[in-house]
């Protein structure tokens, strides 16, 4: 099947598949380690992007955190405390699931592929939010108040854990080297936490919101943070 005229919209009116906007494919996938403390975050390779791709990742565990710290059209970069799955979406080069010259293709007006059966697409279940005071203490020298980490965010579950978005998340690169990791909570929960990691290379330091451990917690830009979480089953 091959058209440039086709429309898909679930029940709620949201509309899935329209044969005038691409469609973010599976270019790349694979596993990202623990970070040592060295000043420099871990690196991941993909294939390169006309525009910067998105990342979703899933712990290992509820007790593996992650954070980005930066993404390029080629790389993405981060810190972590443990093993995590990753998968990055993009326009160019998508990867196949299926070798089989068969499946369904639709296509735009300019005769690019913008969906095609046989390559894999994230499914974002749920877009979470977060609200935080803003601006926040900033590690004890501003004046606004220090958002309450850890933040607990639930959503409907399916029986997997979920796979997160990185690119909601923040490395700050302040003195403290502040950052907002996330990580599941079983299956129908994911949680943030502020902090960095500590210095010894074998635990987290997380802030909190009365000034211990390594200082105020942060809030994201804005005080308003939202992460989508999607559902992968290839």
């Amino acid at each position: 099947m091959a058209t440039d005229a086709i429309q898909l919209i679930n029940q709620q009116g949201i509309i899935q598949l329209d044969g005038s906007e691409r469609t973010l494919r599976r270019v790349a996938s694979g596993t990202g380690s623990a970070s040592s403390w060295t000043g420099t975050p871990n690196e991941a390779a993909i294939p390169t992007q006309t525009y910067t791709p998105i990342i979703f990742f899933r712990p290992a565990d509820d007790t593996v955190f992650v954070t980005n710290s930066g993404i390029l059209n080629n790389k993405f970069m981060y810190v972590s405390n443990g093993a995590f799955e990753w998968t990055a979406y993009g326009l160019d080069n998508p990867a196949a699931i299926d070798a089989t010259p068969y499946g369904a293709q639709v296509f735009d007006s300019l005769g690019r592929v913008i969906w095609d059966s046989r390559q894999d697409v994230m499914r974002i279940t749920q877009v979470l939010q977060v609200n935080m005071p803003f601006p926040d203490n900033d590690s004890g020298n501003g004046t606004g108040p220090a958002p309450a980490y850890p933040y607990t965010l639930s959503f409907t579950p399916w029986g997997t854990r979920p796979w997160i978005l990185l690119n909601s998340l923040l490395r700050f690169l302040d003195d403290n080297d502040t950052m907002i990791a996330a990580s599941t909570l079983g299956t129908d929960r994911i949680v943030l936490q502020c902090g960095r990691r500590a210095y010894t290379g074998v635990a987290w330091d997380w802030a909190s919101n009365n000034g211990g451990g390594i200082g105020y917690t942060r809030s994201y830009p804005g005080g308003r943070m939202t992460i989508p979480i999607g559902r992968r089953d290839t």
